[in-house]
């Protein structure tokens, strides 16, 4: 049972869990392809790149695996890190706004950021989702269904996208 599930409040359920998307490893398995030519014409210099490459790339290997975006029936959680854990939580009944941020090379590799808004203001950014527009259709409709189920007809809820 992973670190997640233990944190599931009673008759919560996940309904949706990503990880951030794989395009953190582009720049180190660049960086290491570039080591691994030029180890041909300078060993040395070659075979610090590709050691510093593969450092970089194992860190990332670690970012990814040790990062979670889930969102259950009752709540949004960001969980962050491997030695040092920082999770992030905001009740659906607390969301104001639900905006997503994709840049050109995001649109393209569909990935972006997902901001969201909570009453009294408060903001929390999952970064590097893949694929954040249907990241926030299931958070809206889980946000949907959780105000249904209280009574209440349309969610007064504020949906946004923002491209760069």
């Amino acid at each position: 049972m992973g670190y997640i599930e233990k944190t599931l409040i009673e008759g919560e359920t996940i309904i949706h869990k990503v990880r951030i998307h794989w395009i953190i490893f582009v720049i180190p398995i660049l960086l290491l392809l570039i080591s691994l030519v030029l180890m041909y014409f300078y060993f040395e210099i070659g075979a610090i790149l590709s050691l510093l490459s593969l450092i970089f790339l194992f860190a990332r290997i670690i970012r990814y695996y040790s990062s979670q975006y889930i969102l259950t029936n009752k709540r949004l959680l960001v969980k962050i890190g491997f030695i040092r854990i920082t999770t992030t939580e905001i009740m659906l009944h607390k969301v104001e706004t639900i905006k997503v941020i994709q840049n050109l090379i995001g649109k393209i590799f569909n990935y972006g950021t997902v901001i969201i808004i909570g009453s009294g203001g408060s903001k929390e950014s999952f970064q590097l989702i893949p694929n954040p527009l249907e990241f926030r259709k299931m958070a809206q409709e889980q946000i949907e269904e959780h105000f249904n189920k209280q009574g209440y007809n349309n969610a007064n809820i504020e949906y946004n996208e923002t491209q760069i």
